[in-house]
């Protein structure tokens, strides 16, 4: 099948972070893709992809193998597998058990007598970074430096006569380094070849999740070492609200502190928000602004015209999303169990990417006597802060 004018594709997001235009303000859009129309989306199969990657014949893969060319002539990478139009994932580094028909848990259940075209999936955590304000940087060539200006020039009152004295802003600069992670399932070629699932939905809800998934909470609370971005909850410059040497119990006052801080070197403009996890909002739910009051409202308020996938709640005004991707593990002193209250311009947040995912199949793998196929798949990305103090942070909050 003809890509429709594939010469002409444009990324759904047209900002270039490698030219001036970047410092232009813009808000948040989708992750670019190839501009595929919606027939050719369901027309592209991930499972294709890797049959012929396992053979090397493309015959049934004409399409695929046009899209995996122009990803690389964009790039202008090569690989021996396939490039995937799938510009806003990111595969977590784990062990999956491989996907076969001869057993239930490895996908004996999508073989008919008779099986659904639905399939139970797995109960995920929602990602929600990019829905809070995240920017994304596309298609990015080498290190990237972006520059800052980290202090103003002083301006000064003068007597008649006097001379202005010389002052200079200061400038540093935002810095993404390609870090790249990804994960190995197998597949069987049965699984791949006589299942009665959609096994094209399945592969893709799979790759999406779980790239979706580490992106999100890399951008939370990666670790910043063992290569792996640096997170919110980890930044140097962020600012800590304090609850108490061994956690406190969130109240309103905290949560207005968190506002205040953010205010007090103007960043309180943007995307503002709130991330937190489900304990600390069933706390924050059943604990009164003003105790005392006889009227008082609750802290966390229900929300309805705000998407249901952010979490549909208001905190002292703003949006606010739930999500177990942000911690509730937290330790301090002999507090243990603690959730972590995120507060910020989430538009600061900048999410770089080098290039698609990549997959490549290996026939040859530990599977390669019983036919099972190991599939690879990277994907390159960086993660960083405009101002890391535009974010103020909870990481004590007792929430039973």
């Amino acid at each position: 099948m003809e890509i429709n004018a594939m010469n002409s594709f444009q990324p759904l997001n047209r900002f270039n972070a490698q030219r001036p235009q970047y410092f232009r303000e813009f808000e948040p859009s989708p992750l670019p893709t190839l501009g595929l129309s919606g027939k050719q989306q369901q027309e592209y199969s991930i499972r294709k992809a890797i049959l012929a990657s396992v053979t090397g014949n493309w015959s049934d893969a004409g399409f695929e193998r046009e899209i995996s060319n122009e990803i690389a002539a964009r790039s202008n990478k090569s690989t021996g597998g396939a490039f995937v139009p799938i510009s806003d994932l990111l595969i977590p580094l784990e062990n999956r058990a491989t996907y076969a028909t001869g057993t239930s848990a490895t996908g004996g259940a999508t073989v008919q007598t008779s099986v659904s075209t639905d399939y139970i999936s797995f109960l995920r955590n929602k990602a929600l970074i990019m829905l809070m304000g995240a920017r994304m940087l596309s298609d990015l060539n080498g290190n990237l430096n972006i520059p800052r200006q980290s202090g103003i020039a002083a301006t000064y009152w003068v007597g008649e006569g006097g001379a202005v004295s010389q002052s200079e802003s200061t400038f540093d600069d935002v810095r993404l380094r390609p870090k790249t992670v990804g994960n190995i399932s197998r597949y069987t070629r049965s699984f791949l070849l006589q299942t009665s699932l959609d096994v094209e939905g399945f592969i893709r809800q799979d790759l999406a999740s779980g790239i979706a998934l580490e992106i999100d909470r890399a951008a939370i609370n990666g670790s910043g070492s063992s290569n792996q971005p640096l997170g919110i909850l980890n930044y140097p410059s962020a600012q800590v609200v304090s609850l108490g040497t061994n956690g406190g119990a969130p109240n309103y006052d905290s949560i207005i502190q968190m506002e205040t801080l953010a205010s007090t070197i103007n960043a309180d403009v943007g995307a503002l928000g709130f991330l937190t996890t489900p304990n600390a909002r069933g706390k924050l739910k059943r604990t009164l602004k003003n105790p005392t009051a006889a009227n008082s409202d609750w802290i966390w308020e229900n929300a309805s015209n705000y998407d249901d996938q952010i979490g549909n709640g208001l905190l002292n005004g703003y949006r606010a999303g739930v999500s177990n991707q942000v911690p509730s593990n937290l330790t301090k002193g002999t507090g243990t169990n603690l959730s972590a209250i995120i507060f910020g311009n989430f538009n600061e947040l900048l999410i770089g990417s080098w290039g698609e995912l990549e997959i490549l199949a290996n026939p040859y793998g530990d599977g390669y006597d019983s036919g099972d196929v190991k599939v690879r798949a990277l994907q390159t990305v960086d993660i960083q802060a405009r101002h890391e103090n535009s974010f103020c942070v909870i990481k004590d909050a007792i929430t039973n």
